[in-house]
This record gives C-alpha cells, sequence and structure tokens, in this order.
C-alpha cells in the first residue's frame, strides 16, 4: 500500500526530469547567436522562430527540442531534411493536403544555394506546418499560406536584404 504513493512520485520526477532535459538542449539554442546568410546558418535561424513558436503556443518541450536538434545540425553542418509526411499520426485528410507540399518543397529545394535564406524559410515553415497538423485539430491555413509563401519566394529565388 505505502508503493503507490512512491512510485507516482518517482513517475512525476522521472516525467519532470525529462522535460528538463529538453530545457538543457532547446536553452541554449535559443539563445544561440546566429549569423551569416548561408543555407545552414539560415535554416538553423528557421528551426530557432519555430521551437520559440512551439514553446510559446503551447509549451511543448518534446517538440521544441525535436525543431532544437534540426538547428544544432544545421549548425554542425549535418544535412538536415524536412520532415517526410509520414513521420507523423496524421489523419488521411492532412497526409493528402500535405504530401503534395513536400513534393512542391523538394522541388524548390534545387534553389537553395540560389537562395539560401528563403529557402530555408519553405522548409521551416512546411516542418512547422507538418507537427502543428498532427498536434493541432484546428485550422491551419495560417501555417500553409506561411508555407506557400515561403515556397514562391524560393522558388523565384527572391532574397531579401539581410
Amino acid at each position: 500500500m505505502r508503493a503507490a504513493p512512491f512510485v507516482l512520485a518517482l513517475a512525476a520526477f522521472v516525467a519532470a526530469c525529462a522535460e528538463l532535459g529538453d530545457t538543457f538542449e532547446v536553452t541554449p539554442f535559443l539563445r544561440e547567436q546566429i549569423t551569416g546568410d548561408t543555407w545552414r546558418a539560415c535554416l538553423a535561424r528557421e528551426y530557432q522562430v519555430q521551437t520559440r513558436f512551439v514553446l510559446r503556443e503551447g509549451r511543448d518541450w518534446a517538440e521544441a527540442s525535436r525543431f532544437s536538434s534540426k538547428g544544432w545540425a544545421a549548425l554542425r553542418n549535418e544535412a538536415v531534411p524536412a520532415w517526410q509526411v509520414g513521420e507523423f499520426d496524421l489523419t488521411m485528410g492532412r497526409k493528402a493536403a500535405l504530401a503534395p507540399a513536400r513534393a512542391d518543397l523538394e522541388a524548390v529545394l534545387a534553389k537553395r544555394d540560389v537562395a539560401p535564406c528563403d529557402c530555408a524559410k519553405a522548409q521551416g515553415a512546411f516542418d512547422g506546418w507538418l507537427a502543428a497538423s498532427a498536434r493541432l485539430a484546428e485550422d491551419e491555413s495560417m501555417l500553409a499560406k506561411r508555407f506557400s509563401d515561403a515556397v514562391g519566394s524560393c522558388r523565384q529565388g527572391v532574397t531579401a536584404s539581410r
């Protein structure tokens, strides 16, 4: 009988530590000063944007950790592909909407050397949209528009002054 409260306390402690571990990875990434306009720098900054968004929206440290891991990988000059639609638990309708967007992203990423920051924004917007689709049960039209605008900029090779 005395074991039950102990087990509950231990489970709560472990859950808190898991979130604390995410904090140790996420917080330094958010504080990182990322400079430059290379593909890797721009991609890392986009993942900072996504990390901040999920923390401000719902304090989802696990998802913030996934975004910050992608940002750290970009800073280490590792390959950072956009997530695949099949990696998330989505309804068939959401999968059907996101699959063509993923194909559009792949097509425009060929221009990432011409417009690295615009194309990094497209990849970050897609990953943000995909993650939000799995997490939210509400209208995602704002995220879809952000992705569409970023793909258009990447496709045109337009680079805004930075």
